[in-house]
């Protein structure tokens, strides 16, 4: 059973890519008016509105992952530092009562 709902979520995560891509794909067909946006002073090429939307959403799916992947690590490493300072405490703890 646990093999099965394995694959119906592989299956799901590829549907739910592929999906992305045609929509992307499509939204970038229906939107072909060329523009030239200016960036900090600087023109940039002149490409469909499509193409930029696409690639901003896709810089920003990007730059949020890796601040989500950055956060967590950063959870990760202070609660092993409260774990070390918990089991340091506890073996002092544990030291004192022996010695009694």
């Amino acid at each position: 059973m646990k093999r099965l709902l394995q694959w119906i979520k592989v299956l799901l995560i590829i549907v739910l890519v592929l999906s992305a891509i045609v929509l992307g794909a499509v939204f970038e067909s229906e939107n072909q008016t060329a523009i030239a946006p200016v960036l900090l002073g600087h023109t940039l090429p002149s490409l469909s509105v499509g193409v930029y939307l696409c690639l901003t959403l896709a810089l920003g799916v990007l730059i949020g992952g890796a601040l989500s992947y950055a956060r967590t690590r950063w959870r990760i490493h202070t609660l092993n530092q409260a774990n070390r300072r918990q089991a340091k405490a506890l073996n002092k703890l544990d030291t004192a009562r022996e010695s009694r």
